[in-house]
């Protein structure tokens, strides 16, 4: 039945596909923004309220990096102007991309069948896109809005190659719409490089001869592709030169010898991280999650040596096969590696001390799905020596199985991404030893003010080590001025003892992006401090001393918070009219957590009054203006109290 409607028209396979991203995925649309979302655009509010400029795009996605990812940033930017900025528009337009993409996975694999001259050619794309819908690493690019960036890098990379493929269209247009493809791809992630390669690959998927001579085939492949590979090399060419421009270098990290010695040799990197990828396509049922610490693997053991040399024979395996037997299903696979290339560690990754992560093989998986439907299981099933009966069969069992299980494991981790706490609560259970996850387990119950939950694990950690770490501290600190304890003074104090005087620095700025806490951490060290001040001890002039260091560190856009905290430290010191001009400059600015900023401003005005008194020239006027709550029957004083 599915096969007569199936091959009268695509749409009622494409529909399919729709709906059943739509009931897997649509949970997503009350999630709120999690993890990195925070530092991405969140807390750096200039995508809201900063003009449309390439300076704005093609800020590095994190400090002291050369990610530049331009495009996607210019999709946040459009959709916060048009829409303000909501996590659930962030997550319908993180659900559409994943759409679009196994449309294309189903569009691509179709034109593939047809040009292999396989049957059933709805029905292998159809399933092909049903395996890609329901892979759980795909839960990572979906249900996070900062995994936008692999969700659409995806995107351009399967229409560069739906481009390719496409019949009757003219060589020029071909040539304009896969360099259109390649540099859009670009611009969303530098994985976009890899766009040639996969369009080789799939080109010998699709006119491979067995019978020719392999040097023979891969020269016709060249020839045929000429142009295509000039034309894009100079996109290529050309996207570098711009991205040495807006970055200032091509990567922010060097490829040496110590490198490759340290990773490559004595930790295996590289190596370890086929291995995860592999686990991570074929059985992703038990190990999914944010955090795949690298510190925890052990690559010179036996059962690690072993596993390594298996993995390693497999690939070995499949480039043979590509090379000698040149089959679609083989060189669609090499096209899926090629995608995972620039994540196996043979060149410097900034991504937290992990091996690897799953978002990484959203654009991989799109291609493997392809090969697998289009392997020619019935030579298999004759080399097995089975029936064509029995061994479609055991085919249909195993994929069932497999995709029950996924469906399963996909639904079942959804949920963790809905909030901050949820997610790191769920990693830090997993990986209790990695100190990162251990650091987004306290600032998710911060952020969530989970305060106790605060408490209990600082007690803990302090009973079993001789101290804590200084981000853990920092938190810690913070937590202690939101519950109103005045040793987070001494806690604050250490810290700003321990960290370099960057501020103090001629070449600071230059600095602070290598050292072990970011500048944005840096500066929340010295709001903190402030907001003590203000708080315990009632000193307002040396809060404003700290909390112009705490801005100093911060980029412009994320300046608001602590101008909000001058405000209330400018009314403590009875200048109002510059805390009212500064009040209102800051309303102007859209930011998230406007709301709690405002009430920030009257709980350290009031606390700060409640230590000074009502005698205080400053706050008998702020409590006049009603800015904080009036103390009845408290007298007018004079100039000389205050």
């Amino acid at each position: 039945m599915i096969s007569q409607w199936s091959r009268r028209s695509p749409w009622p396979a494409a529909l399919l596909i729709v709906v059943l991203a739509a009931l897997l995925y649509g949970c997503i649309l009350s999630f709120g923004y999690v993890w990195d979302d925070s530092l991405l655009f969140l807390d750096k509010t200039a995508l809201l309220n900063e003009p449309l400029s390439w300076s704005l795009l093609a800020e590095p996605v994190l400090p002291g990096t050369t990610y530049m990812r331009p495009l996607v940033f210019l999709t946040l930017f459009g959709e916060f102007h048009l829409f303000g900025q909501s996590p659930v528009i962030s997550h319908s337009v993180n659900l559409a991309l994943l759409m679009a993409n196994a449309l294309l996975v189903f569009a691509v694999c179709r034109r593939l069948a047809l040009s292999t001259g396989r049957e059933h050619g709805n029905e292998r794309a159809l399933l092909a896109a049903v395996l890609y819908i329901l892979h759980p690493a795909l839960v990572e690019s979906t249900a996070w809005v900062s995994g936008r960036f692999d969700l659409m890098v995806t995107l351009f990379l399967l229409l560069g190659v739906a481009a390719y493929l496409a019949p009757g269209l003219r060589s020029g247009w071909r040539l304009v719409l896969v360099s259109a493809a390649m540099l859009a791809a670009l611009l969303s992630k530098e994985l976009g490089a890899v766009l040639p390669g996969v369009l080789l690959c799939v080109w010998v998927a699709c006119h491979a001869d067995p019978a020719e001579p392999p040097l023979r085939t891969f020269g016709r492949m060249f020839r045929c592709n000429a142009g295509l590979l000039l034309v894009l090399a100079a996109v290529l060419a050309g996207y570098m030169l711009l991205r040495v421009r807006s970055m200032g270098a091509a990567y922010h990290y060097a490829l040496n010898t110590d490198y490759v010695r340290q990773a490559w040799i004595e930790q295996l990197l590289p190596l370890e991280a086929l291995k995860f990828y592999a686990m991570q396509i074929l059985l992703p049922f038990h190990a999914v999650g944010p955090l795949h610490p690298a510190n925890e693997l052990h690559p010179h053991d036996f059962a690690s040596l072993s596993a390594s040399l298996f993995v390693l024979g497999g690939l070995l395996a499949l480039l043979v096969l590509a090379w000698l037997k040149r089959t679609a299903a083989t060189w669609l696979a090499l096209a899926g590696l090629l995608c995972l290339l620039p994540v196996m560690h043979f060149v410097p990754l900034f991504i937290g001390g992990n091996i690897g992560h799953e978002r990484f093989l959203t654009a991989p998986l799109a291609f493997l799905a392809m090969a697998v439907v289009l392997v020619r299981w019935e030579v298999l099933f004759v080399r097995w020596s089975l029936s064509a009966q029995a061994g479609r069969r055991i085919l249909a069992l195993a994929g069932l199985g497999w995709a029950v299980l996924a469906a399963w494991t996909t639904h079942g981790i959804l949920p963790f991404w809905a909030n901050e706490l949820q997610l790191w609560n769920w990693a830090y259970h997993a990986h209790p030893n990695f100190k990162y996850a251990r650091y987004n387990y306290l600032y998710g119950a911060l952020k969530e003010s989970r305060l106790h939950l605060v408490d209990k694990e600082i007690e803990r950690l302090q009973k079993e080590q001789s101290g804590l770490d200084v981000d853990v501290q920092l938190l810690y600190a913070n937590a202690l001025v939101r519950s109103g304890n005045e040793e987070s003074l001494k806690y604050l104090e250490g810290i700003m003892f321990a960290l370099p005087k960057f501020h103090e620095q001629a070449d600071g700025r230059e600095r602070i992006d290598h050292f072990l806490l970011t500048a944005m951490q840096m500066g929340g060290v010295y709001a903190d401090y402030a907001s003590a001040l203000m708080v315990f001890r009632g000193e307002a002039a040396e809060a404003l001393k700290y909390n112009r260091i705490a801005e100093w560190y911060l980029r412009e856009s994320e300046k608001i918070p602590v101008r909000y905290q001058r405000v209330a430290i400018l009314y403590a010191l009875g200048d109002f009219s510059a805390a009212d001009v500064l009040y209102h400059q800051q309303e102007l600015f859209y930011y998230p957590r406007k709301d709690a900023m405002r009430l920030g401003v009257v709980q350290i005005l009031s606390r700060y009054c409640e230590i000074k008194g009502a005698a205080d020239v400053a706050c008998w006027e702020a409590a006049k203006r009603g800015l904080i709550p009036a103390t009845d029957g408290a007298p007018r004083p004079s100039a000389s109290n205050g």
